[in-house]
């Protein structure tokens, strides 16, 4: 219905019912900020299960080298190099270790030895490095 008072239209809304379109353009950008937010937690999840998924292989490629020199129970350069195969650095200690910047070597090992009452052992510890060297696992075990 229009009544027209002067120069100005007046419409009036009895009986009609609906949504004006300033409302449903708000109710579409409320909406649209709820999907952003919403869409950026599942994308963070994605990236870090994907993480998960590169660390998860480093880790096991770390057991492998770590339960190959237990077995082999001998704890030489040269054994530890047949089973590391190639591309990898010894280090001097734990500290070397960790603390070396990486410098495209994705596997570093280092070997002390442990005096525990009276008897002497091996520790050998095995650093491998994931992610272009941003990320690193370390795993190490007792050799007897």
């Amino acid at each position: 219905m229009c009544r027209e008072k002067g120069s100005l239209r007046q419409f009036s809304r009895r009986g009609q019912s609906g949504l004006t379109l300033i409302e449903i353009i708000v109710a579409l950008a409320i909406m649209g900020i709820l999907a952003l937010s919403f869409l950026n937690v599942f994308s963070s999840g994605v990236v870090t299960i994907f993480n998960m998924g590169h660390k998860t292989r480093a880790l096991a490629e770390a057991q492998g080298y770590i339960d190959a020199i237990y077995r082999s129970g001998e704890v030489t350069d040269a054994s530890i190099g047949a089973i590391l195969v190639s591309g990898y650095q010894k280090k001097a200690n734990m500290t070397a270790l960790l603390n070396d910047a990486y410098n495209g070597t994705r596997i570093r090992y280092s070997v002390e030895t442990l005096n525990v009452l009276g008897q002497i052992n091996d520790k050998v510890t095995v650093l491998v490095f994931y992610r272009n060297g941003a990320e690193y696992v370390v795993l190490s075990t007792i050799v007897p």
